[in-house]
């Protein structure tokens, strides 16, 4: 009887995760974060990819330029925006550079990501858009 029970337990619970799984993103529009200037490498980059990514999620993708601080003005805004998925950070090499100049600021960034990051968040780099960008 146990055994019965504890299968129908399991499977209960592998419906949840399914349909969990099964929700649709995006449901509203989605922001990408540039840190840099617009009409930039990095601006342009953005655009293009929120172009493709619009017309694969039939969902608006708002670029939203935040320059200054050598990325760090944009970096803090996408580090501190709600951890659900809607805000991407596009990243440059030059976040490297900034790590080294400021140690201050990467380590509070760190701290900050560990905090805030969730299995379903964006924030963490999960892979490169482009390549030099």
């Amino acid at each position: 009887m146990r055994s019965i029970s504890s299968l129908v337990l399991g499977l209960f619970a592998a419906l949840l995760v399914s349909a969990a799984l099964a929700q649709d993103y995006p449901t509203r529009p989605v922001r990408i974060i540039v840190p840099y200037a617009p009409g930039g490498l990095n601006d342009i980059a953005a655009r293009i990819l929120g172009n493709k990514l619009s017309e694969i999620w039939k969902e608006s993708v708002i670029i939203d330029n935040r320059a200054g601080g050598a990325g760090i003005i944009g970096t803090n805004a996408a580090a501190k925006s709600s951890p659900d998925g809607y805000t991407l950070l596009s990243v440059s090499n030059a976040h490297a550079v900034a790590a080294a100049i400021y140690a201050k600021v990467a380590i509070l960034a760190l701290v900050i990501w560990f905090l805030q990051w969730r299995p379903t968040g964006f924030f963490p780099a999960k892979g490169r858009a482009a390549e030099g960008a």
